[in-house]
């Protein structure tokens, strides 16, 4: 809970030193989080938050869980991943987070569905005039990566049962600046529709670019892939909570 400071209100994603390895090479991945591709801090590995950590290929699944070391042997775990690839093909790495709790001013709360684009009239009812809001929020995360030179698997639109999933319909490392990406976000294992979607860019000389895209009725949203380089596509689903004493669930996802 010492992080909760840190995570709130960031985007986490992973990110490896290379997303193009060979076999044999050493897939290193960093945990970072921040606010529109401007990195805040690399995470250590989360050990009471992080739930599932898997590296899955076309025909086996790791849980990297087991391999972390306890915190007796090595306290602090970063980067989050080094790993000898015995594989080519695509490799999807997923990490899902529990939830974390937190409580905020009505105008702090207020500032924060503003930033995330929401649209405050639909939540004015929920939040009624309480000066406090207490949400708990959880994460989904994912990240593919290309071992050498085969990309015709379908790894990059596979259901892993996230809570709240991005797939891409696509496959990125098949795709040049211009083309079209579309992503399908799926909740509960069902299409998603009227979310706001996200995807930044980095293009490797520090510009970074922002689109926006609200899903249709199938969950999909579609994105220009205008620039090379670096590409993130991330969502926040907020709903009220059922908990008697949690106003809000929200859950952040990340591709």
């Amino acid at each position: 809970f010492l992080l909760t400071g840190v995570v709130y209100s960031h985007d986490i994603w992973l990110f490896p030193d290379r997303f193009t390895l060979a076999k044999d090479d050493t897939l290193i991945v960093r945990q970072l989080a921040g606010s529109e591709l401007e990195v805040e801090v690399e995470l250590e590995f989360m050990r009471g938050t992080t739930q599932r950590f898997e590296l899955i290929t076309s025909d086996a699944s790791v849980n990297l869980l087991s391999e972390v070391p306890d915190a007796e042997t090595q306290q602090i775990v970063k980067p989050v991943l080094k790993r000898k690839l015995d594989f080519e093909g695509p490799a999807l790495l997923i990490m899902d987070h529990a939830f974390l709790y937190d409580s905020f001013s009505r105008e702090k709360f207020l500032e924060y569905l503003e930033e995330e684009g929401f649209e405050i009239e639909k939540f004015q009812e929920q939040i009624g005039d309480k000066s406090t809001q207490v949400e708990r929020w959880t994460r989904t995360i994912k990240c593919l990566v290309q071992v050498g030179d085969i990309t015709e698997r379908d790894l990059h639109k596979r259901k892993v049962d996230q809570k709240l999933e991005i797939l891409l319909l696509q496959n990125p490392y098949r795709l040049n600046p211009g083309d079209e990406l579309e992503v399908q976000v799926l909740f509960d294992d069902k299409p998603l529709g009227d979310q706001l979607v996200t995807a930044l860019n980095e293009d490797g000389e520090q510009k970074i670019s922002t689109s926006r895209s609200h899903t249709n009725a199938q969950g999909i949203a579609r994105f220009n892939l205008d620039q090379k380089g670096f590409w993130l596509v991330r969502l926040v689903h907020l709903t009220p909570c059922s908990h008697p004493k949690v106003d809000w669930e929200s859950h952040w996802a990340s591709y």
